[in-house]
């Protein structure tokens, strides 16, 4: 499996950084799907072209939230692909937004409880936010008997994420990676996070986005050599 980070807050060189996220996840069987798509259709087309990816490229694009910053290009992939998609979404999205995807010909499934869409990928289902009527949904995306836990932004906190993932499956993911939500948390609740995700079995993490530079930190003084710094344009062989 490979995970190309295409739109991150932190960038490697030639890429343009900007708030939000977004990965596309190539499985070992050649299946891709789109998880998220930053702030903006220009920031991710101009990463995405430099990784070689185009909207063409995959079948699939998983929406975790109803936020711009995880949204911002879906539209845009809607109006201009000329491969029709399937587009994952969850409560808490706007009507108008859906109907202007299902308009341009491509297929909406609203996800509440766990979804296994295709072979490799299954949806951990919706949990809700907190903030309003916004629900989020994670990825989970498999390779044999390991799994990747992909998430947006962990709003529902990322070790109810997790629990929630190893009571799915029966195994700690291998991998967790996107945004931890750390930037309202202090220090202690921090390492408090990490070193429980630690005791839960997780194998690696790669956190950014909404991590933060602290959180970030933390995480990588918790896990060691088991830390991944990722960043728009890295790749990820798993």
């Amino acid at each position: 499996m490979r995970i190309f980070v295409i739109f991150d807050n932190w960038s490697k060189e030639n890429f343009i950084p900007a708030w939000g996220f977004s990965a596309l996840v190539e499985t070992s069987k050649g299946e891709r799907l789109l998880f998220d798509t930053g702030n903006s259709g220009k920031v991710w087309e101009h990463n995405a072209n430099l990784l070689g990816i185009s909207y063409e490229d995959f079948d699939h694009l998983f929406l975790s939230h109803f936020h711009w910053d995880h949204i911002g290009a879906a539209l845009d992939i809607a109006y201009f692909s000329r491969r029709k998609k399937h587009f994952l979404t969850t409560d808490g999205f706007s009507k108008v937004f859906i109907s202007e995807i299902v308009n341009n010909g491509h297929q909406v499934s609203l996800v509440r409880e766990p979804y296994r869409f295709s072979e490799n990928f299954i949806s951990l289902g919706a949990i809700k936010t907190g903030v309003g009527n916004l629900y989020e949904h994670s990825l989970l995306a498999f390779d044999g008997d390991n799994y990747v836990l992909i998430v947006g932004c962990s709003h529902p906190g990322i070790v109810r994420i997790t629990r929630r993932a190893i009571e799915l499956t029966r195994k700690a993911p291998k991998l967790i990676i996107g945004g931890f939500h750390f930037l309202d948390l202090g220090e202690i609740e921090m390492i408090a996070t990490a070193e429980e995700l630690l005791e839960l079995g997780v194998s690696y993490v790669a956190p950014c986005h909404c991590t933060g530079d602290k959180g970030r930190e933390i995480f990588a003084s918790v896990f060691g050599d088991r830390y991944i710094e990722v960043k728009a344009g890295s790749v990820l062989e798993i």
